[in-house]
Protein backbone atom coordinates (compact mmCIF):
# COMPACT_ATOMS: atom_id res chain seq x y z
CA UNK A 1 0.00 0.00 0.00
CA UNK A 2 1.64 3.33 -1.26
CA UNK A 3 -0.83 5.45 0.96
CA UNK A 4 0.80 8.33 3.20
CA UNK A 5 1.43 7.35 7.06
CA UNK A 6 0.71 10.65 9.15
CA UNK A 7 2.54 9.45 12.91
CA UNK A 8 1.04 11.63 15.73
CA UNK A 9 -0.03 11.83 19.32
CA UNK A 10 -3.31 9.90 20.54
CA UNK A 11 -5.95 12.16 22.40
CA UNK A 12 -8.77 10.52 24.65
CA UNK A 13 -11.25 11.32 21.89
CA UNK A 14 -9.55 8.28 19.76
CA UNK A 15 -10.36 5.25 22.59
CA UNK A 16 -12.46 3.54 20.42
CA UNK A 17 -10.53 3.65 17.62
CA UNK A 18 -7.70 2.51 19.70
CA UNK A 19 -9.33 -0.45 21.24
CA UNK A 20 -10.70 -0.90 17.43
CA UNK A 21 -6.91 -1.35 16.23
CA UNK A 22 -6.40 -3.52 19.18
CA UNK A 23 -9.02 -6.35 18.67
CA UNK A 24 -8.03 -5.85 14.83
CA UNK A 25 -4.55 -6.62 15.66
CA UNK A 26 -5.72 -9.60 18.03
CA UNK A 27 -4.12 -7.87 20.83
CA UNK A 28 -7.22 -7.69 23.30
CA UNK A 29 -7.67 -5.45 25.81
CA UNK A 30 -8.91 -5.09 29.58
CA UNK A 31 -11.91 -2.82 29.76
CA UNK A 32 -12.66 -3.31 32.87
CA UNK A 33 -9.43 -2.65 34.18
CA UNK A 34 -6.28 -1.03 32.63
CA UNK A 35 -7.55 -0.15 29.60
CA UNK A 36 -11.10 1.07 30.06
CA UNK A 37 -11.89 4.87 28.66
CA UNK A 38 -11.56 7.00 32.18
CA UNK A 39 -8.30 5.20 32.92
CA UNK A 40 -6.55 5.56 29.51
CA UNK A 41 -7.97 9.53 29.20
CA UNK A 42 -6.15 9.84 32.94
CA UNK A 43 -2.81 8.22 31.34
CA UNK A 44 -3.17 10.28 27.99
CA UNK A 45 -3.42 13.71 30.05
CA UNK A 46 -0.01 12.35 32.02
CA UNK A 47 1.68 11.60 29.07
CA UNK A 48 0.55 12.32 25.97
CA UNK A 49 3.67 12.21 24.28
CA UNK A 50 3.49 8.10 24.84
CA UNK A 51 0.26 7.62 23.04
CA UNK A 52 1.45 7.26 19.19
CA UNK A 53 -0.42 5.91 16.42
CA UNK A 54 -0.54 5.68 12.89
CA UNK A 55 -2.73 7.48 10.74
CA UNK A 56 -3.87 6.95 6.68
CA UNK A 57 -6.65 9.84 6.13
CA UNK A 58 -7.28 10.30 9.71
CA UNK A 59 -8.02 6.48 10.23
CA UNK A 60 -5.93 4.82 12.57
CA UNK A 61 -3.93 1.97 11.64
CA UNK A 62 -1.33 1.29 14.54
CA UNK A 63 -0.61 2.41 17.89
CA UNK A 64 2.28 2.18 20.47
CA UNK A 65 2.31 3.31 24.13
CA UNK A 66 5.17 4.08 26.39
CA UNK A 67 5.57 4.42 29.87
CA UNK A 68 8.13 6.42 31.88
CA UNK A 69 9.20 5.68 35.50
CA UNK A 70 11.88 7.92 36.09
CA UNK A 71 14.29 5.45 35.53
CA UNK A 72 13.33 2.56 32.38
CA UNK A 73 11.32 3.64 29.42
CA UNK A 74 8.74 0.81 28.22
CA UNK A 75 7.29 0.18 25.13
CA UNK A 76 3.48 -1.23 25.32
CA UNK A 77 0.54 -1.88 23.18
CA UNK A 78 2.04 -2.48 19.92
CA UNK A 79 -0.37 -3.20 17.58
CA UNK A 80 -0.73 -2.85 13.62
CA UNK A 81 -4.47 -3.39 11.75
CA UNK A 82 -3.34 -6.62 9.29
CA UNK A 83 -4.07 -5.49 6.29
CA UNK A 84 -1.03 -2.45 7.47
CA UNK A 85 1.56 -5.06 8.53
CA UNK A 86 5.19 -5.51 7.07
CA UNK A 87 5.77 -2.08 5.92
CA UNK A 88 7.59 -0.61 8.86
CA UNK A 89 5.19 0.95 10.74
CA UNK A 90 5.28 -0.87 13.79
CA UNK A 91 9.21 0.30 13.41
CA UNK A 92 8.55 3.98 13.14
CA UNK A 93 5.83 3.99 15.85
CA UNK A 94 9.02 2.21 18.10
CA UNK A 95 11.57 4.36 16.98
CA UNK A 96 9.33 7.50 17.96
CA UNK A 97 8.54 6.28 21.15
CA UNK A 98 12.45 5.65 21.52
CA UNK A 99 13.39 8.89 21.10
CA UNK A 100 10.31 10.62 22.96
CA UNK A 101 11.71 7.97 26.30
CA UNK A 102 15.15 8.75 25.58
CA UNK A 103 14.13 12.73 25.63
CA UNK A 104 12.63 12.21 29.05
CA UNK A 105 16.02 10.53 30.81
CA UNK A 106 15.17 6.64 29.77
CA UNK A 107 18.59 4.86 29.66
CA UNK A 108 17.38 1.86 29.31
CA UNK A 109 14.04 0.67 27.25
CA UNK A 110 12.52 -2.30 27.28
CA UNK A 111 9.06 -4.31 25.88
CA UNK A 112 7.24 -7.33 27.35
CA UNK A 113 6.64 -9.54 24.74
CA UNK A 114 4.71 -13.22 25.22
CA UNK A 115 6.69 -16.44 24.41
CA UNK A 116 3.97 -17.25 21.76
CA UNK A 117 3.64 -13.72 20.36
CA UNK A 118 6.90 -14.75 17.38
CA UNK A 119 6.05 -11.76 14.86
CA UNK A 120 6.79 -9.28 18.12
CA UNK A 121 9.92 -11.62 19.08
CA UNK A 122 11.49 -11.39 15.79
CA UNK A 123 10.73 -7.58 14.71
CA UNK A 124 12.13 -6.69 18.38
CA UNK A 125 15.01 -8.93 18.70
CA UNK A 126 15.73 -9.64 14.78
CA UNK A 127 15.26 -6.01 13.39
CA UNK A 128 15.41 -3.38 16.55
CA UNK A 129 18.21 -5.09 18.34
CA UNK A 130 16.53 -5.29 21.68
CA UNK A 131 17.88 -8.60 23.41
CA UNK A 132 16.14 -11.48 25.05
CA UNK A 133 16.67 -11.93 28.46
CA UNK A 134 16.40 -15.92 29.59
CA UNK A 135 17.14 -15.16 33.16
CA UNK A 136 14.64 -12.98 34.25
CA UNK A 137 11.06 -14.09 35.34
CA UNK A 138 8.06 -11.78 35.11
CA UNK A 139 6.01 -11.63 38.34
CA UNK A 140 2.69 -9.57 38.92
CA UNK A 141 0.77 -8.75 42.20
CA UNK A 142 -2.75 -7.63 41.38
CA UNK A 143 -6.26 -6.98 42.66
CA UNK A 144 -8.07 -7.95 39.91
CA UNK A 145 -6.50 -10.15 37.00
CA UNK A 146 -9.26 -7.92 34.65
CA UNK A 147 -7.33 -5.05 35.58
Amino acid sequence: MSESIEYRNLNPSDYDEIIRVWNEAGLGHKPKGRDNRDRMTVEISRAPDLFIGAFVKDKLIGTVIGSFDGRRGCVNRLAIVPQYRRQRIAEKLVAICEERLKKMGALVIYCLIDKENEPSLTLFSKRLGYHIHDGIVYLSKRDNWDA
